[in-house]
């Protein structure tokens, strides 16, 4: 399992740039996934996103945007 380690990891990386991003704006702000993969440094975040947002951690919209979930800010604080 050591692939699902890797992708828990990388989800948590997005949870964290998602809340820096949204942290001053008003609660349940979106972020596209460009601004969070930018962020990062990496060219996609498809993977990772889908990842948190299977548990829960992340609502997806359109496929280009993301906002963390209640689940999602617990694991950030």
């Amino acid at each position: 399992m050591p692939n699902d380690k890797l992708a828990d990891r990388k989800a948590r990386r997005v949870l964290s740039v998602a809340q820096k991003a949204t942290k001053h704006k008003r609660p349940g702000s979106w972020i596209t996934t460009y601004d969070v993969a930018d962020s990062l440094g990496l060219n996609d975040v498809d993977d990772a996103v889908r990842f948190a947002a299977a548990r829960g951690w992340l609502e997806v919209e359109g496929g280009h945007s993301v906002r963390l979930t209640e689940a999602g800010r617990q694991l950030v604080i």
